[in-house]
């Protein structure tokens, strides 16, 4: 657990950790050359070495620690199932983590899973040197991009697995917003995936909204965005900014069903079997029936009908009497009605004692409020 241990380290429910700055840690790096290689038979192992080899060179945290862990290490997840019921009670509600600025070499920067879970406007730093060298000089392994690999066949790639990762998340019901991240990237190496979501985890994607995330321009490979051999159950990937890939991996061997791909800038987008690739009518029809209630006196759940046909998700806004509206969560579209995709959210960010005002808007690609709803009545969560 030490290798793997966080610098900032949660386990339990309505959990928020928010505005922390974690730098690179003084006098404990170092850097050095690596090699990436082909250890495995060509259609097996990690799949990630190359023939012939790739060298580059790769600046570590000397300690190669978490940044921010939320339940998802610490506590860890069963195999994974099709639906959420076998995990569920691993997805501790409430989690919230905005506003943190992390520097992440060797390993993770966000390891989150949960059920209503914000991630929003963190961001991931990395840096990528020249020149290199290596102090520990390990004895029968070979120093890759991907950690220390078993140098003969049949090695399975995760002895050692750097997982240099911005954020790895689980769950359901989550809203991944407005992040930042650099120099990562799974070619030529490193599994250095942006946001991700991988059923080696435990975890499916059930019900997400993956939006205004950015790879910061002009520094080094880029991480994509998905999947890694999941089942998705509601899925929104919308004005996402990556040179890399946008979608999931595997799809031929996993089922998927509410997925909507809109208005991404990326190299290149994976969408899945029956997913909605484009912009969505341009006046959608607005959501009815919205309610917002108090939710077991700490948050507000807030509930709708979808009216609309070919929608490309969600947006839910909030607003104290009187000021205005500011969005809390985008959700997915409502093509099928799939039972692990409801059209709901719990706002466990409500501030107490506020009147609060709810509308849910149905989504085109210009995400602007022509689908938008009658506001709810107001409604008053007590201090806590």
């Amino acid at each position: 657990m030490h290798k793997f241990g966080p610098r900032i380290a949660v386990y339990g429910q309505r959990v928020l950790v928010a505005n922390n700055l974690l730098p690179m840690s003084r006098g404990r790096n170092f850097k050095y050359a690596q090699t990436t290689r082909r250890t495995f038979p060509s259609g097996g192992g990690a799949g990630m070495g190359f023939d012939p080899p790739r060298k580059s060179t790769v600046f570590f945290d000397y300690n190669k620690t978490l940044a921010i862990g939320i339940n998802k290490s610490l506590l860890g997840l069963t195999k994974n199932s099709p639906t959420s019921k076998a995990t569920e009670g691993y997805f501790s509600e409430g989690i919230a983590v905005v506003d943190n600025w992390v520097y992440n070499n060797g390993h993770k920067g966000y390891d989150v899973s949960g059920s209503w879970v914000t991630i929003a406007r963190n961001h991931n730093e990395r840096q990528k040197l020249k020149e290199g060298w290596d102090p520990e000089r390990i004895g029968g392994w070979e120093l890759t991009l991907d950690g220390h690999l078993e140098s003969s066949p049949g090695g399975n790639g995760a002895i050692s697995d750097n997982l240099s990762r911005a954020f790895d998340l689980g769950g359901k019901n989550l809203w991944v917003h407005r992040n930042t991240y650099n120099n990562l990237g799974s070619a030529p190496g490193n599994d250095g995936e942006g946001i991700l979501c991988q059923a080696h985890g435990g975890s499916h994607l059930f019900s997400w909204a993956i939006t205004y995330n950015e790879h910061d321009k002009g520094h080094g490979q880029t991480g994509y965005i998905g999947g890694w051999d999941v089942d998705m159950a509601g899925a929104l990937f919308g004005w996402n900014e990556i040179p890399g890939w946008i979608g999931s991996v595997k799809v031929a061997e996993r089922s998927s069903a509410d997925i909507a791909f809109v208005a991404n800038r990326a190299g290149e987008l994976k969408p899945m079997k029956g997913a909605q690739v484009g912009d969505g009518p341009a006046t959608p029809s607005p959501p009815a029936d919205v309610s917002a209630r108090i939710y077991d006196n700490v948050a507000i759940k807030i509930t709708w009908k979808d009216t609309c046909d070919g929608e490309a998700g969600f947006r839910i806004d909030r607003k104290i009497a009187g000021s205005k509206w500011t969005a809390i969560a985008y959700r997915p579209p409502q093509i099928t009605g799939h039972e692990e995709n409801r059209p709901e959210w719990i706002d466990f960010l409500a501030p107490p004692g506020k009147e609060l005002v709810y509308r849910v808007v149905a989504l085109n690609a210009k995400d602007d409020d022509s689908g938008e709803s009658k506001p709810t009545k107001a409604v008053v969560l007590r201090a806590r």
